[in-house]
């Protein structure tokens, strides 16, 4: 569920000889916020507040771990964060650098074959979620 249209997104692809990886992004800045900040919502008593979610789906067409999904969040988390950065992305509250929405969601979608243990910044997986799909969310 997300109030991201999803008929927006950006997709990005690379290959490396058999590896392929893709970011599928969407994103809404309406509720940007800093990690850290107090939160400004409490269910049943506070009034409604704009959507806006950035949505990450990473795609592998090899299978990851346990360990090596995590671990791509991990890395997906960091690259969001960065393009945040690089784009001045302020909290709506604090105005402090925003490191994502109240909302955001990230999915790590894997294919079936040859298992991969890790996926950390040292592995061929790792550089990638660090570096050419997040340019899908640097466009939007």
């Amino acid at each position: 569920m997300t109030a991201a249209n999803v008929c927006s997104y950006s997709l990005v692809t690379v290959r490396d000889g058999e590896l392929c990886a893709s970011a599928i992004t969407t994103a809404g800045f309406a509720n940007l916020a800093a990690v850290g900040e107090m939160a400004s919502f409490v269910e049943g008593e506070s009034p409604p507040f704009h959507p806006g979610t950035i949505n990450l789906i990473v795609v592998t067409n090899y299978r990851l771990t346990h360990e090596g999904m995590v671990e791509a969040v991990s890395i997906a988390t960091e690259a969001k964060v960065r393009v945040m950065y690089e784009h001045g992305l302020r909290s709506i509250t604090t105005g402090d650098p925003a490191s994502g929405t109240g909302t955001d969601c990230i999915a790590v979608a894997v294919g079936p074959e040859r298992q991969y243990r890790f996926c950390g910044k040292h592995t061929k997986w790792g550089s990638w979620l660090d570096g050419p799909p997040w340019e899908a969310f640097g466009r939007l």
